[in-house]
């Protein structure tokens, strides 16, 4: 095979631009959210960046086949020594994972998400249009009614380790949404001052739900501390219980407003399924 013609082919396409991936990750945690939709556009930057970052891997693992050209294409090295050669170069690039991340499409999955959030949206509404109806037909007296109505809390849904649980909004103050490196350094701490997660400017800070004024250094208990953390975390609730705050590091908030659903105690019950509660 003519390896010069391959580089002159490629050599334009190829280049190293990791650093101007970097720099607009750091623009893109430095962005302030107004609102969900600028949530939504956000993430949407976010999974391009995931996916251009498995397309430097990929560059990456050109550039050095194409240093290597001399050697590929001297006929005197016996194949298989080429391909151990090949190998390395592919082992090192992580080829195998950056390949199947990139088939299975991040901004495909990131485009799944959204419509099953819209769908738990319209599902959430026909419920409440079937309770109101099923309401209407059997109320009897404000007592009924009243002990009907109850029977629904506002919840958040959230994800952690990719499953779908529900927190009672009531006790929730905020919501934040955090980098990949300020939930590294916090998740293992088991009191983190408020100022480490929430950052002096309070960009992390995606919704605040309840009146309650958290002071720079008031002790977060962190209740990761005793839970599995293998999926990496992008947000965090935090919660008040009395006079202590808790902190919880999940996933993915799958919808920041709450959502009403019939309150069944260990479980929140909606049209789209039950998702268990958990008491943070």
């Amino acid at each position: 095979m003519d390896y010069k013609t391959l580089e002159n082919s490629l050599k334009h396409c190829v280049g190293d631009d990791s650093q101007e991936l970097n720099n607009v990750k750091q623009t893109l945690e430095s962005l302030d959210v107004q609102d969900t939709f600028d949530k939504r556009v956000l993430t949407t930057f976010n999974n391009l960046v995931k996916t251009l970052e498995i397309a430097e891997s990929f560059k990456r693992i050109g550039r050095n086949i194409l240093n290597n050209a001399d050697y590929f294409s001297d006929n005197t090295v016996h194949h298989t020594t080429k391909a151990q050669l090949l190998s390395q170069i592919l082992d090192d690039n992580h080829f195998l994972e950056n390949n199947k991340r990139f088939n299975l499409s991040i901004l495909q999955t990131y485009m799944e998400n959204i419509l099953n959030k819209q769908l738990l949206e319209i599902n959430i509404k026909i419920e409440e249009n079937q309770r109101i109806l099923h309401h209407l037909e059997n109320t009897k007296s404000t007592k009924d009614s009243s002990a009907k109505e109850s029977r629904y809390t506002q919840y958040l849904f959230i994800e952690n380790e990719r499953i779908k649980y529900s927190i009672r909004y009531t006790g929730i103050i905020e919501i934040l949404k955090l980098s990949k490196t300020v939930t590294k350094k916090n998740i293992e701490a088991k009191i983190i001052p408020y100022s480490k997660v929430a950052g002096l400017n309070r960009r992390n800070i995606l919704k605040k739900i309840s009146n309650y004024t958290i002071q720079k250094n008031q002790p977060l208990n962190n209740i990761n501390v005793d839970l599995n953390n293998s999926v990496d975390k992008f947000f965090a609730v935090i919660t008040r219980k009395e006079n202590f705050l808790n902190i919880f590091f999940v996933d993915n908030i799958l919808y920041t407003d709450p959502v009403e659903a019939q309150d069944m105690g260990p479980y929140a019950k909606t049209f789209q399924g039950n998702y268990k509660t958990i008491e943070v």
